[in-house]
């Protein structure tokens, strides 16, 4: 490496001409040459990088994801629909490896109904329905059967009355309360729905009447303090009320226009979501043009939001940080390439104790922002030196900062996604449902599952990421990526938004009944809760400070009538009825032996009349004494149905018109693997339409996984396990030898034989020795 020591001697030693002794002569010297340019190549080689190799199939790769890229060019990795739901069927919990049998496919043709019985079992068909295997031999069909579980006579129970109020288990019963009554007349509001007379002021025929009506959910809306006075979103203001089968998507599709306004447009409505990103960057200094290695060295201050991993300078890390969401790589990288924002500088450098040169160092300045509405300047310096070190080789060296390798890191801790605190109106959902943190690793792996469903060429971890690194903030991202935010948050609230456990819940469950209209033919004229909490207001308006105890005459849907306060505020229940639409209420006489307005209930009107002398004359009827006998039935939650017959068979044949039976598809190959009435319909394998993940294992065997993450890891592990991957380090160097006055640069690595090198080398002092150099 140093001109007056080695280079001298080598070519003393290998001058031979005819003034000179015949044995002194070149090929005499050439081993002694040879060996010591070996020497000094071993003492004064410089290694410019250390790279790590992978071996595999006898093939070398830069890193393990290019083996995995090429492998799954021939095997790959595919995303595959099916009707199973994969919770059902993980064979193996620690690897999400599913029972690839229970994989069913999406043929309509190839599913069959189900019934499900009183029980909840699934009820299969009879073989002269489906003719599979896993039909029931039997000549019922499958519905018939499911209708039987719902009526069996054992579940009806038969009741006696002389006066159709009072009902008992047995003649003996009713006898002895036909002794003790007393029959007298009182006046009720009755509401006539379906044929039937239901008391205003009983809790049981309360429930009976919404039993009638359509079951749905009611939303109350915000008020006007969550939005400004332009904001379209009117719904979340007022409020509203549909099907039960319904409710949750016309919730859904305005929950995400607040959403989309709020994230994806400036937005009259405060953002749900805040996303931050981590940014690194990746600097490889290079080779200099004179073939040594660069030194990156930082001479930036100490900032929050900028910092510089300098440990190994030969890969410069730089962390735009603390979730700055304005930085621009694309910018970066332009800038850093831009030969204005580099300015050269010559230094001089001591070499040697009494030896120095120059050398030409190039520092960068850039200005960053630092995400908080300023900006911070990153300052590098590019050297043939790390830390600016003074020893150099013999002569100029110069730096060239086009030599630099710039590339971001993308990993996944780098994005956080969090709620916006900012968003009053959400911030009270959040409270109310306890939706606590906002988990960044779950989201990003479910925007990640959802993308590889719609690619058909494998997208590695490392693809989505940098996918997504690309993006500046939110509104930067693709429309999918953005939809798929709203759809994992929409997973986290749907299911707690009917959860009527929950406090405060700003849903209610809610009966829907009267005239429908609307595109969809959803739009019912009236909410019951909607209905009460419009009486229970106008009430206390007009009621002031009168106790609870004292009577109290009220109006309502132009019926006038008195009852203690308690008895309007605690029991009674309001249905709307206008211009011939809602359910009718009408102030009626009925017959009792028990003066309490709240008990009374007579659902068939066999006691009730609509004057008072019709009333009496039903009243001195009853002590003719007339047995009566009708049926109840109690399904398996206790809830009673009364039938208004006294022949069982009669009771049993109403019953089945008013059941409403629950169905399902299955798929045929899941069908062979069911017992008649022996498994709950929750516990289907057959569920909505899904995706899996499916590769084919080494011994031929096609896998499924319920993600993509689980599928790759396993295709990674089997190809370490198969063929096996090996590692190697790749130490490049270079050595510098002044023949003549021309610098002549060698490479090489820690692989290559430094005999054939010291062989190169010779043979150029040879041929330097000839032009007489």
């Amino acid at each position: 490496m140093f001109k007056n020591k080695l280079t001298l001697m080598l070519m003393s030693l290998t001058v031979g001409y005819a003034t000179v002794a015949n044995s002194i002569t070149f090929v005499n010297s050439s081993d002694l040459v040879k060996r010591m340019i070996k020497e000094d190549i071993e003492r004064n080689s410089i290694q410019v990088s250390n790279e790590k190799k992978y071996l595999y199939n006898n093939e070398e790769f830069s890193n393990r994801d290019s083996i995995v890229q090429k492998e799954l060019l021939k095997n790959p990795i595919t995303a595959q629909k099916t009707l199973s739901d994969p919770l059902k069927i993980v064979a193996n919990h620690a690897t999400n490896e599913l029972d690839g049998s229970q994989v069913y496919g999406t043929k309509a043709e190839d599913m069959v109904k189900v019934y499900e019985n009183a029980l909840g079992k699934a009820v299969l068909p009879s073989c002269y329905e489906y003719n599979l295997d896993g039909c029931v031999q039997t000549g019922i069909e499958s519905k018939t059967r499911a209708l039987n579980s719902f009526t069996n006579k054992g579940l009806l129970k038969p009741k006696y009355s002389y006066d159709y109020v009072n009902w008992f288990d047995s003649v003996e019963e009713a006898d002895i309360d036909f002794t003790r009554a007393n029959y007298d007349v009182s006046e009720s509001l009755f509401y006539h729905y379906n044929g039937q007379y239901f008391n205003a002021f009983n809790a049981e025929d309360n429930k009976r009447m919404k039993s009638q009506l359509t079951k749905g959910y009611w939303f109350g809306g915000f008020g006007d303090e969550y939005f400004d006075k332009d904001d379209i979103k009117d719904v979340f203001k007022k409020g509203f009320y549909y099907p039960d089968y319904y409710f949750i998507d016309y919730f859904k599709q305005n929950f995400k226009d607040y959403f989309t306004d709020a994230n994806f447009n400036s937005g009259l409505v405060p953002k749900i979501v805040d996303f931050k990103r981590n940014f690194k960057i990746k600097l490889k200094p290079g080779i200099s043009p004179d073939h040594l290695e660069q030194w990156l060295v930082s001479e930036q201050n100490d900032f929050d939001s900028l910092t510089i991993n300098d440990k190994n300078k030969k890969e410069l890390i730089i962390n735009v940080g603390n979730g700055n969401d304005q930085f621009d790589f694309k910018n970066f990288e332009k800038q850093f390439k831009n030969k204005d924002n580099w300015i050269p500088e010559i230094e001089h450098a001591t070499c040697w104790p009494i030896t120095t040169d120059t050398k030409r160092v190039n520092r960068f300045k850039f200005s960053i922002d630092n995400g908080e509405g300023g900006s911070v300047e990153l300052k590098l310096m590019l050297d043939t030196h790390k830390d600016g070190e003074n020893g150099c080789p013999i002569g100029f060296n110069d730096t060239d900062y086009k030599n630099i390798e710039i590339e971001p890191i993308y990993e996944e801790d780098d994005f956080k996604f969090s709620w916006n605190n900012d968003a009053q109106m959400f911030n009270d959902i959040k409270k109310i449902y306890e939706l606590g943190e906002l988990n960044s690793k779950k989201l990003i792996d479910y925007i990640y599952g959802e993308q590889i469903k719609q690619r058909t060429e494998d997208y590695g971890p490392n693809d989505f990421l940098e996918d997504l690194g690309r993006k500046q903030n939110i509104i930067n991202m693709s429309m999918f990526n953005k939809t798929m935010i709203f759809e994992y948050i929409w997973s986290i609230l749907a299911n707690k938004l009917t959860d009527m456990r929950i406090k405060d819940n700003i849903i209610k469950d809610d009966w829907l009944y009267g005239e429908r209209t609307g595109s969809l033919n959803m739009d019912y004229a009236y909410s019951y809760v909607n209905q009460n909490s419009k009486f229970q207001e106008s009430l206390q308006n007009a009621s002031g400070n009168i106790s609870l105890k004292d009577d109290f005459n009220f109006s309502y849907n132009g019926v006038n009538f008195t009852t203690q306060l308690d008895n309007w505020v605690n029991n009674f229940y309001a249905m709307a009825f206008e211009n011939n639409n809602g359910i009718p209420l009408q102030r009626m006489y009925y017959v009792h032996d028990k003066n309490d307005i709240t008990k009374f209930s007579d659902i068939f009107g066999n006691n009730i009349a609509s004057s008072i002398g019709q009333a009496k004359k039903i009243a001195s009827e009853r002590d003719n004494k007339i047995l009566v006998k009708r049926y109840h039935m109690y399904d398996i939650n206790g809830e009673e149905t009364i039938i208004n017959e006294s022949d069982e068979n009669k009771v049993v044949e109403t019953l089945k018109k008013q059941i409403n039976l629950s169905s399902k598809f299955v798929h045929k190959d899941e069908l062979k693997k069911l017992a008649d009435q022996k498994t709950d319909v929750t516990n289907l394998v057959t569920s909505k339409e899904n995706y899996v993940f499916t590769f084919k294992a080494s011994n031929g065997r096609q896998m499924y996984f319920k993600d993509y993450k689980s599928a790759r890891a396993i295709f990674e592990n089997q190809i370490s396990l198969i063929a096996g991957i090996s590692e190697k380090n790749i130490k490049k160097f270079t050595y510098s030898m002044f023949i003549g006055e021309k610098k002549n640069v060698y490479s090489f690595t820690n692989e290559t034989n430094l005999n054939d090198l010291v062989k190169q080398i010779y043979s150029d002092l040879q041929r330097s020795k000839k032009r007489g150099e």
